[in-house]
């Protein structure tokens, strides 16, 4: 729950409430000089658009289930009976950042959303007197790019991993908050061009974490132990609940299979090798290592796995390591000088560049690279029922192939632990309409009826037909703190993590 101050508080259950909101827009994306503390977004001129002007206003975040990634989608609804959103004004352009505020007069504003705007408006009514937006959440906007680089980490945690990919877009540290993940993978990779959504989808899924961009337009990301200590924030009653009636149930989990890769980076060993015994009796144009007197060439060579280190070749050399031969074309005397190779690394592949320094054409009819090559150490193969729940419902799977992340057969078993304790059992949810409350958040706990509830997903929506209003689904939720020693009693409902 976003906190706020006791008088904003007063005014979210009183009878009579004066909403306030703002719309505010960087049209020219605009910005000012701000702190080392100040959000990108905090950064923009905004024009901004108040409670008079807005129409309507709807936020809405939910999760997305089984890869934990959340998202958020703002609609908003302006006044434009004065034309100032129209297209003859040259500052209406799509994609622009957006932020939306609800709140109490009187009290404080608090930020629902932060994004960039789709699209131009759509405009309706006579004469265009009402101009409409949609927005996406900045983390949705990221998840549409490609990597622009590749990802290779050793060693790493979900939260690492996800700092270097964020890091990747230009983001800083201050525009995330990721606590510290559980699943250590012993090496990431994921290749240039990857879909970022994707990997980021990988990453939180094998962690069964939870990633979102919160009401101030941080990334946050948080470990499937975050659920340990929570209670509930908010009660709810016949007297603040203005509809409730059953959702669909949950989807039902009971039966788990998980395919997933481990690699490992093994000792140095041969990773790519040429043998081109031939190549100085070959022709030019059919001998891929011909190298011009005082010329160069460049090769590139892919690897059969990824490499975490190569190592330089050396002309002749006699140690076990990287290696290669030179024979003059001429005459296909062996060459023992002034043959160069330099090396690129880039995980999969390495760049050869040649260079002869000898006034005489050479081939080069024998190279070996040597390094630290990325193996496939082992394949989880991992499953799991919860056979009460599978003789109850029937198989109901969740089958996890291609994703790589889960970095070990322990995390792929806490996992499926986790999935199988809040979805084998018949979880039925609930919609319920409550007095609007913009204080309210994804995935925090509430009372009604004496039972702790989940928010599984959420709207507010302000709009001058119905005020203010707030749509949730909840699920039932047992909530659980963790054993401690000397403290906890045996056979309570304490968690042994």
């Amino acid at each position: 729950m976003i906190n706020v101050s006791d008088e904003f508080k007063r005014l979210a259950k009183g009878a009579v409430r004066p909403l306030s909101a703002n719309i505010g827009i960087s049209w020219d994306k605009a910005t000012t000089s701000g702190s080392a503390d100040d959000l990108p977004w905090q950064l923009y001129n905004y024009t901004n658009y108040g409670t008079d002007r807005v129409i309507e206003a709807n936020v809405s975040r939910s999760i997305n289930f089984p890869y934990g990634v959340q998202s958020a989608i703002a609609d908003v609804t302006l006044d434009n009976h004065d034309k100032v959103l129209s297209l003859t004004n040259d500052d209406v352009l799509p994609n622009r950042p957006i932020k939306v505020e609800f709140g109490f007069t009187g009290a404080e504003n608090v930020i629902q959303f932060i994004g960039q705007t789709e699209s131009i408006p759509e405009y309706d009514g006579r004469d265009n007197i009402i101009a409409k937006l949609s927005a996406l959440d900045f983390l949705t906007v990221i998840g549409e790019l490609d990597l622009t680089k590749v990802v290779s980490l050793r060693d790493v945690r979900t939260d690492e991993a996800l700092a270097i990919i964020f890091d990747m877009f230009g983001l800083n540290s201050s525009q995330y908050r990721l606590d510290r993940g559980v699943n250590v993978i012993p090496y990431l990779y994921f290749d240039k061009g990857k879909n970022a959504g994707n990997a980021i989808s990988e990453l939180v899924q094998a962690e069964n974490g939870k990633l979102w961009i919160d009401e101030e337009g941080r990334i946050r990301f948080s470990p499937r132990t975050s659920d340990l200590g929570k209670v509930s924030v908010y009660e709810f009653n016949d007297g603040n609940i203005t509809e409730k009636k059953p959702s669909q149930t949950q989807e039902i989990v009971n039966h788990i299979k998980i395919t997933s890769d481990i690699r490992e980076v093994q000792n140095f060993q041969p990773i790519y090798q040429v043998a081109n015994e031939d190549g100085w009796e070959k022709d030019s144009d059919e001998d891929d290592y011909r190298v011009q007197g005082l010329g160069s060439l460049i090769v590139w060579a892919s690897l059969e796995d990824p490499a975490w280190s190569v190592t330089t070749p050396i002309l002749n050399g006699e140690e076990v390591s990287s290696n290669m031969t030179a024979i003059r074309v001429s005459d296909g005397t062996k060459v023992s000088a002034n043959v160069e190779c330099e090396i690129t690394h880039f995980t999969d592949s390495v760049k050869l560049g040649f260079k002869n320094l000898n006034g005489f054409a050479i081939s080069i009819d024998y190279l070996s690279l040597w390094g630290e090559p990325v193996k496939v150490v082992n394949t989880i193969e991992y499953e799991a029922y919860d056979d009460e729940s599978v003789e109850k419902y029937g198989d109901q799977l969740l089958e996890i192939n291609g994703n790589n992340c889960f970095g070990s057969y322990k995390n792929a078993d806490n996992f499926a632990r986790s999935i199988l304790s809040q979805r084998a059992s018949f979880n039925p949810t609930t919609d319920i309409t409550v007095k609007g409350n913009p204080a309210l958040q994804l995935d925090d706990l509430i009372t009604m009826e004496n039972k702790t509830y989940k928010i599984m997903s959420i709207s507010h929506k302000l709009s001058k037909s119905d005020g203010l209003k707030t749509i949730m689904t909840i699920s039932p939720f047992t909530p659980i703190t963790s054993f401690i020693l000397d403290m906890s009693v045996l056979n309570g409902e304490d968690l042994l993590g």
